[in-house]
């Protein structure tokens, strides 16, 4: 049950603060779920087809330390330390998984375990 409720409700709450990013920015012209819609059903079809280390992709996959310390910024400009703590610890647990084939793991890892703040 416990993984049943990471899996479904937390999901949720991803999409929630999504929107909450897009509306911070003023970029939502589109509802998060039109907006985000087709790639959340391109991973839950890609996580039902493939094996698990198949389907991480982005920044974080690609070992881009730049983009990731942009978004990091971002959560700090914006005051969000809660935010900012869950994308530190959610990204530390994709590189926790060695299924995962991402670039500069190590270089990322210490970038992502620095101070919360």
């Amino acid at each position: 049950h416990l993984a049943a409720a990471v899996a479904a409700n937390f999901q949720v709450a991803l999409y929630s603060w999504a929107d909450e990013i897009l509306k911070q920015a003023g970029l939502q012209t589109v509802s998060a779920g039109e907006l985000f819609g087709p790639l959340a059903g391109q991973v839950a079809k890609n996580f039902a087809q493939k094996p698990l280390g198949q389907i991480l992709s982005g920044p974080l996959q690609r070992g881009d330390l730049q983009t990731i310390g942009r978004h990091v910024q971002y959560l700090k400009d914006a005051g969000d330390q809660e935010g900012l703590g869950l994308y530190r610890m959610l990204a530390r647990k994709l590189l926790q998984n060695a299924d995962f084939p991402i670039k500069d793991r190590e270089q990322l890892w210490k970038f992502l375990k620095g101070r919360e703040k």
